[in-house]
């Protein structure tokens, strides 16, 4: 009876080991309410020629799997990766064409568009312009340099694309390379069946095509990932050491990308990397002695190559901020936030962004409690956007957990958690619709899903083939057959024609529309801000990307509409133009005319915002009806002698009466204005009862072209406001 206990008990073992696994993914996987009715049911509807490739391919992997195997082996690589190229193309730009009319949607993607055209040209970071409050934007820094906050490695591929004239082919060619480089991952860890459903896969996933088709990096950062891994796992294993070096070099320059292109990501790469170097240390090579001696040479060209990425980054940071330490999103905050360093990865009191995201953002600020909750909440997202339903992660999961573990397994593993164990710390992953910042593991996470899928079928390529128990081999085939009634149902949605009625997407495709039926040309165009005007150019900046690459030669050039006092600056800047008002559709309202007046400048002091330099204070736009242009620029003073810079630009010499209006408020306090840091005679009272009241100020002689504002405390320690609504500057 023993004896027969001992015989069974690996089979019962196998038993309770695969029931603990599903246990754990159905855990996984339950949904925080109830149950999506579309999750299970929906990839089977209309389903019946996928249910009959599906069931044919199953037989003939359980029948002549072997021969099949042989088969595919047979087909170049080269054939398999033109073919993937041209899937995942191909797919991607029908996605951007017909659900985002290949225009960037959100300021993310305006910003990366914006620093693309830049590049084309050759003027990655021009000085500011004249009356830079025109062409503002939100993500822009502007303090006598123009440039966005984003890292520059995806816009430098996408300039590319702007000097072939086709620029929406950008994204299609980032998806393109994400579905190589992971069946290429594939086939270099798990063999070539893998390969091709990796690539099957990512090519399918409407989550994929989504995102890539938009004009994000992440895309772009997850091929870059599949790409550098591959190549040095390559190096690794190639017994050629000029091959090796070569690979190893690429695949460094593939990491030294990713890191100008998605810095957390490449901190996950990094570690993927290590992983990857540890697996093939210890599993592939034997005797080790040899593997160093061998893998020496690789690994420092690895090495170096990447670490073009951080000098990179350290020059682009020297052209923004002139600080190689400093990078443009800290520029930017810094600029627009009251918490010094609020967008750092990490945990605290100071982290997170209040002005940015008020509501995601508590007192307490970002906790690693908030964290969890956020990651359960992506995660219950996230798996279902995949691949439209949650069932291959679980299922192919079971079956790769179900066999013994290897440690080249964990690199993939680690690849697919790494990036979202970094965004942990990142308070911005907070507050995202969807896990869009997840989408940089869906390349190591398709060679997962493919791997547990095929792990009956797939010869492992560094060891002797093993036959798999028919009940496996049976199970793999239903899990594989699933996998291609999710990839039928992804490819038959209607996912484009969806996105495309969003009131939200496509609205700079309706304004150049509107106004090429309008006939304006040879125009100003002045579009108001209409959504979330504390936080400003949300519409002027999806209105941007109508501007030319040079605004000079363009023969529209959209700008900010702060009324039609303040934007007679710019008919004096632009006197040959005609200058058009639109609304916020575009649709043409009325054409201003062309009548320079010097003698009267009108400033909105919140078109101001955000200040170029600060010290002791905080600046923000708050909204007052009775105010002109409904708005007033609020200075927070926590400090004595706290000050704010602004400029103005003058178009004659001459001197000037100041007229400053400010509101008068409780907590207001005492405060003087200075130009070119010169204080100007008298200081400004803003206590008392709520009230706007108009300063005249001593007259200041000022010459043609740029200078500096100055907002001054006059105050000792303690919490002052200072509201500001408009400055004019009369001409004697």
């Amino acid at each position: 009876m023993r004896q027969k206990l001992v015989l069974a008990w690996p089979w019962v073992r196998g038993v309770l080991v695969t029931a603990a696994v599903v246990f754990i993914a159905l855990k996984a996987l339950h949904p925080p309410a109830a149950a999506p009715h579309e999750d299970v049911l929906a990839i089977f509807e209309d389903a019946l020629p996928a249910m009959s490739a599906a069931v044919l391919l199953a037989v003939a992997l359980l029948r002549f799997g072997d021969r099949v195997r042989a088969l595919v082996e047979k087909v170049p690589r080269w054939a398999i990766d033109v073919a993937l190229l041209a899937l995942g193309m191909f797919l991607a730009l029908r996605m951007t064409l017909q659900a985002f009319g290949a225009f960037p949607q959100i300021q993310d993607e305006i910003s990366y568009d914006l620093l693309a055209r830049r590049i084309a040209i050759g003027r990655p970071v021009p000085s500011s312009p004249p009356l830079p409050e025109f062409f503002r934007m939100r993500f822009l820094v502007d303090d006598g340099r123009s440039y966005p906050l984003f890292q520059p490695g995806w816009p430098l591929l996408m300039a590319l694309f702007y000097k072939l004239r086709a620029p929406a082919l950008a994204p299609a060619f980032a998806v393109g390379c994400l579905v190589v480089g992971g069946s290429r991952l594939a086939e270099r860890i798990y063999g070539r069946l893998t390969s091709i459903l990796a690539g099957l896969l990512l090519a399918s996933s409407g989550f994929v095509l989504v995102v890539g088709s938009a004009f994000f990096a992440h895309a772009w950062a997850a091929a870059l990932v599949c790409l550098g891994l591959e190549r040095l796992i390559a190096a690794l294993k190639e017994d050629d050491p000029r091959r090796a070096r070569r690979a190893a070099i690429t695949g460094g320059l593939f990491g030294a990308w990713l890191v100008i292109t998605r810095l957390p990501t490449a901190l996950s790469f990094v570690l993927t990397a290590a992983i990857a170097v540890a697996a093939y240390s210890f599993e592939t090579f034997r005797p080790r002695p040899k593997l160093l001696a061998r893998a020496k040479k690789p690994l420092a060209a690895f090495a170096l190559a990447f670490l073009v990425g951080p000098l990179a980054q350290a020059g682009w940071n020297v052209a923004t901020t002139r600080n190689p330490l400093v990078l443009p999103q800290d520029r930017y905050f810094a600029q627009t936030e009251p918490l010094p360093h609020c967008h750092r990865i990490g945990f605290g009191k100071d982290v997170g962004c209040p002005r940015e995201h008020p509501r995601e953002v508590p007192p307490e600020g970002y906790t690693v409690s908030r964290a969890a909750q956020v990651t359960g909440m992506r995660w219950s997202v996230f798996r279902t956007d995949a691949w439209g339903t949650a069932w291959p992660l679980a299922l192919s999961g079971v079956f790769l957990v179900r066999r013994r573990l290897r440690l080249r397994d964990a690199v993939v593993a680690t690849g697919a958690l790494a990036p979202i164990a970094v965004y942990f710390g990142f308070y911005y992953h907070a507050i995202q619709h969807g896990a869009r910042l997840w989408a940089d593991v869906m390349g190591p996470l398709a060679v997962l899903v493919a791997a547990g899928a095929l792990v009956a079928f797939e010869r492992d390529p560094d060891e002797p083939e093993r036959r798999a128990p028919f009940l496996h081999r049976s199970l793999s085939a239903a899990v594989l057959a699933l996998l291609v009634l999710v990839v039928h149902d992804e490819l038959t949605r209607d996912i484009p024609e969806r996105i495309a009625k969003i009131s939200a997407v496509r609205q700079a495709e309706r304004v150049a529309h509107n106004l090429d039926a309008a006939n304006v040309h040879g125009a100003v165009v002045y579009v108001g801000n209409c959504v979330e005007p504390d936080r400003g150019d949300v519409v002027y900046g999806w209105a941007s990307v109508l501007n030319a690459i040079d605004p000079e030669q363009g023969d529209r050039l959209v700008v900010r509409d702060f009324g039609p006092e303040h934007d007679k600056q710019l008919v004096m800047l632009y006197p040959g133009r005609k200058h058009v008002r639109v609304d916020c559709n575009g649709r043409y309202v009325s054409t201003e005319p062309a009548t320079p007046r010097p003698q009267l400048l009108v400033t909105e002091l919140e078109a101001k915002f955000p200040p170029d330099d600060r010290q002791g204070c905080y600046a923000t736009i708050r909204a007052l009806p009775t105010a002109s242009n409904r708005q007033l620029l609020e200075i927070r003073a926590s400090e004595p002698n706290a000050w704010a810079r602004f400029r103005q630009y003058v178009f004659e010499d001459g001197t000037y009466e100041l007229r400053l209006t400010a509101h008068r408020r409780p907590d207001g306090g005492r405060f003087v204005l200075a130009i070119d840091g010169t204080p100007i005679e008298g200081t400004i009272d803003s206590r008392g009862a709520p009230e706007l009241i108009t300063h005249t100020l001593k007259p200041v002689t000022l010459g043609r072209g740029t200078h500096h504002l100055e907002v001054r405390s006059a105050e000792g320690p303690g919490v002052f406001y200072f509201s500001i609504d408009r400055l004019e500057l009369h001409k004697q």
